[in-house]
């Protein structure tokens, strides 16, 4: 679904937001806009908008836990 760079350019951004500062700013222009485009591309292709948040969520709730998640 998603490349490896992409994939980890967003899990960054959800879950480590002081690393994704970082590697976008080192990233090479071509590459970010790469990752940019692949997360628009899939967004307006979806018909109903959820691929991209069915990608993400189950990766934040591994990471913070459910309850965590549910507090805020």
């Amino acid at each position: 679904m998603l490349s490896e760079k992409t994939a980890e350019v967003l899990k960054q951004f959800f879950l480590q937001r002081e690393k994704f500062e970082q590697t976008a700013t080192s990233m090479h222009p071509q590459d970010l806009a790469k990752a940019l485009s692949e997360v628009l591309w899939l967004y307006a292709n979806d018909k109903n908008s959820s691929t991209l948040r069915e990608w993400c969520v189950p990766r934040i709730i591994a990471k913070f836990g459910v309850e965590e998640v549910n507090e805020e």
